[in-house]
C-alpha cells in the first residue's frame, strides 16, 4: 500500500489533507482510493463546519470510520465508541483505552512506511495518553494489572520520542530556511542534513523495533488488558479522578518559582496533559463545562511545548557548534 499525502489547507483553524491511496499487488495497483483528512487545530471546533460543507459541494462523501490498511483489505473494523455518562468508572476506562488501541493500530502502517510525520506524532500521543489516564487511574485498579502496562508504554514512547522530536526540529528549521535566500541558507542546509540522516538512521531502528516479538506481543497485552480494566474500586468515579490530577497541577503551580526553569515548565506541561487526559474521562458526564477546560488545557499544552520545541531546538545547535 502506498500513500502520498497532500497539504490542502493549513489556516491555523484547521488542517485539511487529502491522501491518495494505491494498493499495489504483485507490482500491480489494484486499487485505488483518496481520502480528505480534516483537523481540528485552535479556536471554536464549530469553525470547522464552512470546511467540511465546501468539501461536501466538491464532492467529498462522510468516512466509515475504518483505518485506511482495512479499507485497502476491504476488512471491517468496529469502532469503539464512548462509554453512556453514566456508566461505571469500569466502563469509561475501558471505552478509552480501546480508543486508543484503536489510534495505534491506524497509525502503526503509516509509522512502518514513513508516510507522514503525523502518524508517529498521532502514535506517540497516544501512548503518552494512556500512561496518563492509567497513572492516573492507578489507585483504584490492580497493581499487577497496571505496572506492566505503564511499562511497556513507558517503553513504546521512548523508541517513538525521538523521531518524533526530530521531525519537529526539521519541519522548524525547514520553515526557517525558506525565509532565507542565498548563502544565508546554507549553514541551515548543512545542519538540515545532518538532522535528516539522523532521522534515516533513527527509522530503521524503529522498524526493528516495531518487527520485535516484544512489539507485537505488547499490542496484544495492551488489548487484552484494554477490554477486561482489572478495577478494585468500583465506587471511584472518572470525576474524581480528574479532580484528584487537577489539584496536583495547581499545587505544581503554585510552587512555582517567579522564573520558572526550563526543566520546572516542562514538567507543568506533562501534568496539564495529565489532567487534560482524565477531563476527557468524564467529558459526557458535563459535557459544555468539561469542553471548556478541556480547550483551555490544550493552549495551555501548546504554549508550553512550543517553549519545550524552543529548549530541543537549542540542544540540537549546541551539539552542532
Amino acid at each position: 500500500m502506498a500513500t502520498l499525502g497532500h497539504k490542502l489547507y493549513d489556516r491555523g483553524t484547521a488542517e485539511v489533507v487529502l491522501d491518495s491511496v494505491s494498493v499495489i499487488n504483485n507490482g500491480s495497483v489494484i486499487l485505488r482510493f483518496r481520502e480528505v483528512e480534516v483537523e481540528w487545530s485552535n479556536g471554536d471546533q464549530s469553525s470547522l463546519q464552512p470546511i467540511i460543507d465546501c468539501l461536501q459541494r466538491a464532492g467529498a462523501r462522510p468516512h466509515d470510520g475504518r483505518p485506511k490498511l482495512f479499507r485497502a483489505l476491504s476488512l471491517f473494523y468496529d469502532r469503539p465508541r464512548s462509554a453512556p455518562a453514566d456508566a461505571p468508572v469500569i466502563e469509561h476506562l475501558r471505552q478509552d483505552l480501546n480508543r486508543q488501541c484503536y489510534v495505534l493500530k491506524q497509525c502503526d502502517p503509516g509509522v512502518r512506511l514513513e508516510r507522514a510525520p503525523v502518524d508517529l506524532h498521532h502514535m506517540r500521543v497516544t501512548v503518552r495518553r494512556m500512561r496518563a489516564v492509567l497513572k492516573s487511574a492507578r489507585q483504584i485498579v490492580a497493581t499487577v494489572w497496571v505496572e506492566p502496562l505503564l511499562s511497556g508504554l513507558q517503553w513504546l514512547g521512548h523508541i517513538l520520542g525521538h523521531g518524533r522530536d526530530l521531525d519537529v526540529q526539521i519541519e522548524y528549521f525547514v520553515r526557517e530556511m525558506q525565509q532565507l535566500k542565498g548563502a544565508d541558507r546554507r549553514p541551515i542546509e548543512r545542519f538540515l542534513a545532518r538532522l535528516q540522516g539522523e532521522r534515516a538512521r533513527y527509522q530503521q531502528k524503529l522498524i526493528d523495533e516495531m518487527n520485535s516479538a516484544r512489539y507485537l506481543g505488547f499490542l496484544t497485552t495492551l488489548q487484552k488488558s484494554a477490554n477486561d480494566p482489572a478495577v478494585v474500586d468500583p465506587e471511584y468515579s472518572p470525576a474524581d479522578l480528574a479532580r484528584r490530577q487537577f489539584r496536583k497541577l495547581k499545587q505544581i503551580v503554585n510552587n512555582l518559582r517567579a522564573s520558572p526553569s526550563d526543566k520546572d515548565l516542562h514538567r507543568v506541561r506533562i501534568r496539564a496533559k495529565r489532567v487534560r487526559y482524565a477531563a476527557e474521562l468524564v467529558k459526557a458526564c458535563d459535557r459544555k463545562r468539561i469542553s471548556r477546560f478541556v480547550k483551555a488545557a490544550k493552549r495551555f499544552q501548546e504554549l508550553l511545548g512550543t517553549h519545550q520545541d524552543a529548549v530541543l531546538a537549542e540542544q540540537y545547535i549546541s551539539d552542532v557548534l
